[in-house]
């Protein structure tokens, strides 16, 4: 089973989230709906993914990022950032630069599970 973290403080985007992901049984997702519940739930285990908007009280998406950075063993979690301002130029820098992964809000069904397939794969082939 592989846990993933989602960070949206948007009730209706993470309902629209969570029922994506619940098509796959071998996920188990848990929503917290801003940056301090993603510090506690860092404390206790570490996440196969990381689902972030980039929008979130307290600190954005990226500033969370950047902060758990700095956990032990942070850098081997795959993350994405959603946003529906993907296209403004300092946060696709912010992204690229940090080498992380960013899906458009509202997400696309199929691109977005993909992606997460994909990030998931990869990860497992790392740890090998």
């Amino acid at each position: 089973m592989k846990f993933i973290l989602l960070v949206e403080d948007n009730d209706f985007s993470a309902k629209l989230i969570m029922s994506l992901l619940m098509y796959i049984p071998s996920y188990f997702v848990v929503h917290v709906r801003d940056s301090c519940g993603a510090l506690e739930i860092f404390e206790e285990v570490l996440p196969d993914l990381l689902l972030l908007d980039y929008q979130l009280p307290i600190m954005n998406g990226i500033e969370l990022y950047d902060l758990l950075f700095e956990t032990k063993g942070f850098r081997r979690v795959p993350t994405i950032v959603l946003s529906a301002l993907v296209m403004q130029p300092d946060i696709r820098w912010a992204i690229e630069t940090r080498h992380i992964q960013m899906l458009p809000k509202p997400v696309e069904r199929n691109a977005f599970l993909y992606l997460i397939e994909q990030l998931i794969a990869n990860e497992e082939n790392v740890q090998l």
